[in-house]
Parts: structure tokens; sequence; C-alpha cells
């Protein structure tokens, strides 16, 4: 599982330069899509990742909602988070503006094991630890920060006394997923 999102990891870099730019297909040596545009849609690595992501995090939120195994619920929130990591280099691709502060993000991900939910609150959804930016970044942070918060609850032991607030986690990110989706589009169809 890890060399699928290393994969999508190496794709999104490479593309991101690529993205929209030409309306025939752009493949990579194993024929893995760059980008294309059909019929007026953009479709690059980081949009089918998203996607995916986007299947994903409702599974979860459906899992919290519905099962108290927090082994696997923990494992889910992890995959997601890992998953989100290469949209969110795509994005500080699109928007070099963002680059210092979602790369100080993704510290979260190492943080999750050991941070206190307080600690990841502070630091990370309120950015005491990481530097003023627009507001597009924020919602490209919040891919990485949401999942794992939902890791550290885990953690904790929450999940009988904070349910609610741990799918809620799931539920906003979804709609900062939205947003970060209309970004990459955007930048995509800047470049195109």
């Amino acid at each position: 599982m890890f060399l699928k999102y290393l994969k999508y990891y190496f794709v999104c870099l490479c593309s991101i330069g690529f993205i929209g730019c030409q309306q025939q297909t752009e493949s990579e040596p194993d024929g893995v899509d760059v980008a294309v545009v059909e019929n007026g849609e953009i479709n690059s690595p980081a949009l089918t990742v998203l996607e995916e992501y986007a299947g994903k995090a409702a599974e979860l939120k459906a899992a919290l909602e519905n099962s108290d195994d927090v082994a696997a619920l923990t494992a889910s929130a992890n995959e997601l988070t890992l998953l989100s990591v290469p949209v969110v280099d795509a994005f500080a691709e699109a928007y070099p503006e963002c680059q210092e502060y979602l790369n100080l993000s993704k510290a979260v991900i190492d943080g999750m094991e050991s941070m206190s939910s307080e600690v990841i609150e502070a630091q990370y959804h309120s950015d005491g630890a990481l530097p003023e930016t627009e507001s597009k970044c924020y919602h490209a942070k919040d891919l990485l920060v949401h999942p794992a918060t939902v890791v550290v609850l885990l953690r904790e032991n929450k999940l009988a006394t904070e349910r609610t607030g741990i799918v809620a986690e799931i539920t906003e990110v979804l709609a900062h997923m939205m947003d970060v989706k209309i970004n990459l589009q955007k930048a995509a169809a800047q470049q195109g």
C-alpha cells in the first residue's frame, strides 16, 4: 500500500507543470496519465487522488459513526492522512505562496503518534505553529490535519465520549476538500 501512495506522490510532483497544458494525453512510460483535458474537464493525478480521498473520507465518516473498532478506525484515519500528502504537495506546487505553510503542516504526520489533542488543536488547527497565509492554503492543510486529529483522539481513547466531535473532523474535511478541488482546477486551467 505504501508504494501506491509513493507512486501517487511521484506522479503528482512530476505532473504539476503539465496540468491542463495540452488537449492530448501526456503519459509517463508506465502509461499513467499526467494530465488530460476531456470535454472541457481537467483530469490530473492530484484530482484523481483527491477523488479517492473523498471516497475514503466518506467511508471513515460512516465507520466512525457506527463502529467501536478503534484499531480499524485508527488505521483508516492514518491512511487518509497519508493519502492527503500528494494532494497537499501538488497544491503547494500550484500555489507557491502556500509552500512554506503546507510543508510545515506536514509535521503533523510525524507528531500525531505522540502529540495530544490540545497540541494538535493549538498548533495545527489554530495555526499556532504555522505562519500566516492565504485561506486557500488553510483548506489544503486541513486535508492533513483533520484525519490526523482523528488519529490523536482515538489514541487518547475519546471515541466513546467524543464520537460526535470526531465524526465532525471528517465532515469538516469533506468541505475543505471541495475548496482544494476548486483551487486545483483553477490552477490547472490557468496553466492550460
